[in-house]
């Protein structure tokens, strides 16, 4: 059970990209992380995947994990190795775990023609 609370700043990601999205805020960061890229002449990611939510999406989760440090009921039911690296690397790392994990999925999404 306390590996899985490592987890929670995840539910940072959607509360800070949500409203970004719903109002189309920052919109020169609304640039698709593959370019334009093809493979086999279809897009890698498709536009939906976009520079603003990868930054959005990983600072939800860091900010999220700085909270939560604040918290010692949470903070301290980490793992202790969690604990040592503090709040900044975890949160960096797992957001950053929630966009690149989310890739493999739209990739192949865009290559079997999949609408997003």
């Amino acid at each position: 059970m306390r590996s899985l609370l490592v987890f929670v700043p995840v539910l940072g990601a959607p509360l800070l990209h949500a409203p970004v999205l719903a109002l189309d805020l920052f919109p020169r960061l609304k640039r698709p992380l593959d370019m334009g890229a093809r493979v086999r002449g279809r897009r890698v990611f498709g536009d939906n995947k976009t520079v603003r939510g990868a930054l959005f999406m990983i600072g939800g989760v860091v900010a999220a994990a700085l909270l939560l440090s604040l918290w010692p009921t949470y903070w301290h039911a980490l793992p202790g190795a969690v604990r040592d690296a503090g709040p900044l690397p975890l949160g960096l790392l797992i957001g950053l775990g929630v966009v690149v994990g989310e890739l493999p999925n739209s990739f192949a999404k865009r290559q079997l023609g999949v609408a997003p």
